[in-house]
């Protein structure tokens, strides 16, 4: 058996020891082919568009609309790396934000002085990072600790976190917050947004994460192969708990920039960002494979899955179309990636067996 698939490898490609050897075809590499549909529709948008499309008015609404998915999108993609999901993140970066807004409108009047609210802003931060990891570490044990498929727990704690900053606000908005906070929300530096400056920070965290510490690889391999990693002595429900704890976290520091981008708390903000979050999953190549992704290719399929829907708004398409196409999108792709992946397991398997029959037929004329 372990000559036959030695010789499948062979015939695929894979088991040349001399890279140079090796025939790639880079536009299999998915960085290379987002950074073509990117090309592609930017094409068609300044053709179509040259004026508004290019207007720095535009670029800086699309470089907000980015960060406001793009921290999401990181959340989730450490999750679908992981082979799972979190459907609990915008559920809980409303709660950070409900719960912060509570706090903000109890303790700061108009006679605050500008110092004290940096202060009570960074309690904010506090509070978000602890809410944060309390709800990494509730889906974490009910993943880990009692074995609850990832998206029937998430499920659960999104109606959970939903339900309580129900209670809070009483289904009520909340809204009127301090200028500095707002001034995150509205405010640039050199022209780039603050809030994409912070999805950058984030994007850089993340990097660092995936590729430069032992946490990377064994996310990566843990996605692969939960069993396999089991038994070479990978803590499995370590890998859990850091990679929900750090997703929630992440997502919780969203509550506060959803604050400063709205001036408003709210239970039900971001209806359509899950199935968004997902859609960029998708492109950039996490869920093709789990324990695959990175975050440039996070990045990449950010700026594309903007790049459609501000084409989309400035061709003047119906809004109840612009909300159709990630779903429908996703839709598309996932049933595009499970057809290839079926033939090539065919295509596997009519390999396998024609050497198997050669193989036999091999030993049947030694035996004559």
């Amino acid at each position: 058996m372990n000559s036959i698939i030695l010789k499948i490898k062979d015939i695929l490609g894979l088991g040349v020891k001399d890279p140079s050897k090796v025939k790639t075809n880079p536009l299999t590499q998915r960085n290379v082919q987002l950074v073509l549909a990117i090309v592609i529709f930017f094409g068609i948008m300044v053709i179509n568009r040259p004026d508004t499309f290019l207007s720095s008015t535009n670029i800086k609404s699309m470089l907000i609309q980015i960060s406001d998915v793009g921290i999401f999108a990181l959340a989730m993609a450490l999750t679908m790396i992981a082979g799972g999901i979190d459907l609990s993140i915008v559920s809980l970066a409303n709660l950070v934000a409900v719960i912060n807004a509570v706090l903000l409108k109890a303790v700061i009047t108009d006679t605050t002085s500008n110092s004290a609210i940096w202060l009570w802003l960074l309690v904010c931060l506090a509070i978000a990072l602890i809410v944060g990891f309390i709800g990494g570490v509730i889906n974490s044990f009910l993943i880990a600790n009692l074995g609850i498929p990832q998206i029937l727990a998430t499920m659960a704690t999104m109606n959970l976190y939903l339900g309580v900053s129900t209670i809070i606000t009483g289904g009520r908005g909340i809204i009127g917050f301090p200028q500095q906070l707002l001034n995150i929300g509205s405010g640039d530096f050199l022209g780039i947004p603050y809030p994409f400056i912070i999805f950058l920070l984030f994007a850089v965290i993340m990097y660092i994460f995936l590729q430069r510490t032992p946490y990377g690889t064994k996310l990566r391999l843990y996605g692969l192969n939960q069993r396999a990693t089991f038994f070479s002595g990978i803590n499995n429900k370590k890998v859990i708990y850091q990679t929900h704890i750090l997703a929630c976290m992440t997502a919780a520091v969203m509550g506060l920039l959803i604050m400063a981008r709205t001036n408003s708390a709210t239970v039900d903000y971001g209806g359509q960002v899950i199935v968004t979050t997902l859609l960029i999953g998708i492109l950039s190549g996490v869920a093709a494979l789990s324990g695959v992704g990175n975050a440039i290719s996070i990045i990449l399929a950010l700026f594309l899955n903007q790049l459609i829907n501000s084409g989309l708004n400035l061709l003047r398409v119906s809004s109840f179309i612009r909300e159709m196409v990630p779903a429908a999108l996703l839709i598309t792709i996932i049933s595009l990636e499970f057809v290839l992946y079926r033939t090539r397991e065919r295509r596997l398997n009519r390999m396998a067996l024609k050497l198997n029959l050669e193989k036999a037929n091999n030993q049947g004329a030694v035996n004559e």
